[in-house]
């Protein structure tokens, strides 16, 4: 079916037109199109979208010469390995990456299918095939997942693919990530291992309407679990990149084990890439180490170095993805995301920095009791101040054994501006006895009160159990009802590609107006930028600028009840800044 829509859209184009890339399981053409065969390929019932391509950078880590043992017990993988026997076997991990160095010793010193680098793509040269890594980014993130040496890898029985989508200097193209993402799923690939990122072509990190992020996500109806770097864009807020802030992936931020086994003391990085993400959404949803950690390297360069970065924090996941493949063979793609989110161990951070916490391989495979909230595993929803909102909490104990089960709930906040939605409002689910092999639902109801500030919030619903804890990630969006004022402040400002300032989120709610203005003022040298997006998460309007220290903008013919305001600071000093918006309808 795919090769027949793929020769359909061929058949339109002209001679002027060259296809570079037919990728068979994600449905892709690549290559330069003109103009005139691109409009009429979109006219195709075969194409959904098309986009210009781009260059993508890895993400950058920060690095020293030091060695150390970095692996993390915090992860609970050396538990796995011991009490479990757990150990990565007969799983595939693609590094999708700069390659990898397969000569080196820990990395099994050779490539092909009795190696431990069993087979590898080079899709930055057409010329040359060898994945060999030139770079050393990809062999550090492969020695995380499953070296097996002087260093031990999360999974040191996993196999490896080396997809080479990156040069020497680190750059690359969505087009070679997406045709590295389909080379791995069809090379068998178990796990994609994705410490890549690059902004998306729109000003919202919204991971619904960018193909890098498409593709990862495709990766899951495949069977396949990606995992993917949320960036090192922190501590700025709304600053998840591309394909990081699709829903499908799994979204990694950096932890800090602060040198200990115990997770309690952990706490995030300040380069993490913090939530949430456009609109209203849940990331990062895990964190795993990413300071100081001490991996593989080109072995001809140094043989290991250290290095800090969500790219570091990524492979610990991915390793952890491939123990729980190993142990549960049967779970589906989505089920890896929340299996690992909710029996992830609390840490110092919030929800927007660390979401549903750290994860640990040995909670994830010894619990026997799943829950989800509406049949989901989060819960991402609208709450009107004053307006009572109640959903199904469901568990099911997959043990042999009963258990009583009770439930609290964390306060949510707001990762910005600090501001808290307390858990008191909120009807718990009552206490329940939950019999082996047997479920049970019961209502959780939410309520924001009045005059709770329009902001979007993280916090986390904790079922208890045995003497173990599950973690729900909860996000509810307060929506400003009708006309007035937010206050908020912002304080992380563009300085680079990679760090890109925070963006805030406020929903705007009024259903009767024809008309929306809105006026955003601050003090100081800062340059903030003022968006208007529709509830689907696309730009409809700018704010214009009417002095240093005001941006404004309308928006006639209302069409819909809800909209999405978008704060960023662009540019200036790394200081506090507050601000105020002033919203207004006419027509109500």
């Amino acid at each position: 079916m795919i090769q027949q829509e793929q020769n359909s859209v061929e058949g339109l184009l002209s001679k002027g037109s060259h296809v570079e890339r037919r990728l068979k399981y994600l449905n892709v053409l690549s290559g330069e199109f003109i103009a005139s065969d691109l409009r009429l390929a979109l006219k195709s019932p075969y194409v959904e979208s098309a986009y210009f391509d781009r260059n993508v950078s890895l993400i950058n880590s920060v690095g020293d010469y030091e060695t150390q043992d970095w692996r993390i017990p915090s992860t609970g993988a050396s538990a796995a390995w011991g009490n479990l026997s757990v150990t990565g076997k007969n799983v595939t991990v693609a590094i999708i990456d700069t390659g990898i160095d397969y000569l080196h010793p820990d990395l099994g010193g050779c490539l092909g299918t009795t190696c431990k680098v069993v087979d590898g793509v080079n899709l930055v040269s057409y010329a040359n095939p060898d994945p060999m890594d030139d770079n050393g980014h990809g062999t550090h993130c492969a020695g995380i997942v499953a070296a097996k040496g002087t260093l031990l890898g999360v999974a040191p029985d996993a196999r490896l693919l080396a997809v080479k989508v990156f040069d020497s200097s680190g750059t690359g193209s969505v087009s070679n990530i997406i045709a590295g993402i389909d080379w791995a799923v069809g090379a068998g690939a178990d796990v994609l291992s994705m410490s890549v990122g690059g902004l998306p072509p729109n000003i919202t990190n919204d991971g619904a309407d960018d193909p890098m992020a498409q593709a990862a996500g495709e990766a899951v109806e495949y069977g396949v679990v990606p995992v993917v770097a949320a960036a090192n864009a922190g501590p700025g807020t709304g600053t998840v990149a591309s394909p990081g802030d699709n829903p499908d992936v799994i979204t990694v931020g950096a932890s800090d084990d602060r040198g200990t086994i115990e997770q309690e003391d952990d706490t995030i990085t300040a380069f993490s890439s913090r939530g949430p993400s456009a609109f209203g959404r849940l990331d990062p949803d895990v964190s795993a180490p990413g300071f100081r950690i001490t991996s593989t390297y080109v072995h001809s360069v140094f043989p290991y170095l250290t290095f800090d970065g969500t790219s570091m924090a990524t492979p610990h996941v991915s390793g952890v993805a491939a123990l729980l493949k190993e142990g549960m063979p049967n779970l589906s793609a989505r089920d890896f995301k929340s299996r690992l989110m909710h029996t992830a161990s609390k840490i110092d951070a919030k929800t927007f920095e660390a979401g549903a916490g750290e994860v640990n391989i040995y909670n994830a495979l010894t619990e026997t009791v799943d829950v989800s909230i509406n049949g989901t595993d989060r819960l991402e929803t609208e709450l009107i101040p004053g307006t009572p909102l109640t959903v199904n909490v469901s568990l099911i104990n997959h043990g042999n054994d009963s258990t009583y089960v009770w439930f609290e709930a964390e306060n949510l906040s707001n990762i910005e501006n600090d501001v808290v939605m307390s858990s008191s409002y909120f009807t718990l689910p009552g206490n329940v006895s939950l019999p082996a092999g047997g479920d049970v639902s019961a209502p959780f109801t939410l309520i924001a009160p009045l005059g709770q500030a329009p902001f979007v919030y993280g916090g986390i619903l904790v079922v208890h159990h045995s003497n173990r804890t599950l973690r729900v990630p909860i996000v509810a969006t307060v929506p400003l009802i009708g006309a007035g004022l937010i206050n908020g402040t912002v304080n992380d400002a563009y300085v680079n590609e990679r760090t890109i300032g925070d963006y805030v989120y406020y929903l705007l709610y009024n259903p009767n107006a024809t008309s929306l203005s809105l006026a955003l003022t601050w003090g100081g040298v800062n340059d903030i930028e003022l968006y208007l997006a529709s509830p689907g998460g696309g730009i409809l309007k700018t704010g214009n600028t009417t002095s240093l220290t005001q941006k404004t903008l309308v928006l006639q013919n209302l069409t819909e009840a809800r909209y999405w305001a978008i704060v960023h600071l662009n540019s200036g000093l790394l200081l506090p800044n507050p601000y105020t918006l002033n919203v207004s309808y006419v027509g109500v």
